[in-house]
């Protein structure tokens, strides 16, 4: 099975995007009255069939399934510097699954040569490759000290590498079953001292994801994991 994408339905069709609609059209090859399979990212997937209806692509709806979101973690990171890395990342915390991706902005984080719009690019074929029907929210350039008091998780966690601040846990210890949580992943040089006790006394929970040094993607990776 093969997942397409597409948002704009009107009349009871769907048309995807030109980048989608020459994936379909030249690089599969396929054509009229075909059946595929279409997503819109938000937890809908359709059975539909190729109609050609004048240069564009439409895809007429056969029916329709809603499917609910199982995924409600969010992973909150420092980026690097190299937009590779974080692309790479936001491939593989799409196929392992989250509900929202948040670029956050640190005391010690460095300024991210990321396009928005390449690693969107990225959430949605990673989506599709994994077979996934919900595309994570990302957010971008959202200052830490805004993300401390965001109420919209139960549980919220902060991964650092001081071992003289606080007791951390480990994620299997204290994720309370179904609820939504939000993990903090630090840039390259770590968070600063000063944020990670802002963290504490906003009531996060300190977490421990083992004792190796792990790069920042591979942090966000391994909390990911630990946490679903």
């Amino acid at each position: 099975m093969e997942y397409f994408f597409a948002t704009e339905f009107k009349d009871g069709y769907w048309f995807p995007d030109d980048t989608e609609s020459r994936h379909i059209t030249k690089v599969l090859r396929k054509s009229n009255g075909q059946e595929i399979t279409l997503v819109n990212g938000n937890g809908l997937r359709v059975k539909a069939q190729l109609e050609k209806i004048g240069k564009q692509l439409a895809v007429r709806e056969i029916e329709r399934e809603e499917l609910p979101r199982s995924d409600h973690l969010t992973i909150a990171v420092g980026p690097t510097k190299s937009a590779d890395r974080m692309e790479w990342m936001i491939e593989k915390l799409v196929e392992i699954g989250v509900e929202k991706v948040v670029f956050i902005d640190t005391h010690n984080g460095e300024r991210s040569k990321m396009q928005e719009r390449r690693i969107l690019m990225k959430a949605v074929a990673a989506m599709k490759q994994s077979l996934k029907v919900y595309l994570p929210e990302i957010e971008f350039g959202i200052p830490f000290e805004q993300l401390l008091y965001r109420t919209q998780s139960e549980q919220k966690f902060l991964a650092h590498c001081y071992s003289d601040i606080g007791a951390k846990f480990a994620p299997g210890e204290i994720r309370k079953s179904g609820s939504s949580v939000l993990v903090a992943i630090g840039p390259e040089g770590d968070f600063s001292r000063d944020e990670v006790e802002m963290a504490k006394a906003a009531e996060w929970q300190m977490l421990d994801l083992g004792t190796s040094r792990l790069r920042t993607e591979t942090a966000a990776l391994v909390a990911c994991t630990l946490m679903q």
